[in-house]
């Protein structure tokens, strides 16, 4: 585990940003005592662990925002913030539309993502048997009904 670096607290600052006052304001809060595990496969995960609390399980996180990025190279990535049922920092998921990994990730190229877009984009890459993590469309199914 490591400190976040000063590009991946501007992103958190900027999701809380897109949060709503309460919601942004927790985020800022949970910024001040945080480690980060990071995780590398296909994807990028930042998984966030907050001093004092004990983790929790997948099980007790929803996708609280989606937002879109350009990867080093100018590939496309799509960006999901996770947070737990209480609104805490859980993980910040970063997946990529084109062919491979995550390279490293260009965060002043931030832009925000509608649910519909993310749920249109996950539709596109299933057909295209991308990387898209499958626990995102799991959710969005139960979610929506329309993701299938």
């Amino acid at each position: 585990m490591r400190a976040l670096t000063p590009g991946e607290t501007d992103v958190i600052r900027w999701f809380a940003v897109r949060e709503g006052e309460s919601a942004g304001l927790r985020l800022l809060e949970d910024l001040d005592d945080t480690k980060v595990e990071e995780i590398r496969n296909e994807h990028l995960r930042l998984r966030f662990h907050l001093s004092g609390r004990s983790p929790l399980g997948f099980e007790d996180t929803y996708p609280a925002s989606f937002a879109s990025a350009l990867d080093a190279d100018g590939g496309s990535l799509v960006l999901i913030l996770w947070l737990d049922l209480d609104g805490t920092l859980y993980e910040l998921h970063v997946s990529r539309v084109d062919a491979g990994p995550v390279q490293r990730p260009d965060w002043s190229n931030l832009r925000a993502m509608p649910r519909e877009e993310f749920a249109r984009l996950l539709k596109l890459s299933d057909a295209a048997d991308s990387a898209t993590p499958s626990r995102v469309h799991r959710w969005l199914r139960r979610l929506t009904g329309r993701c299938t």
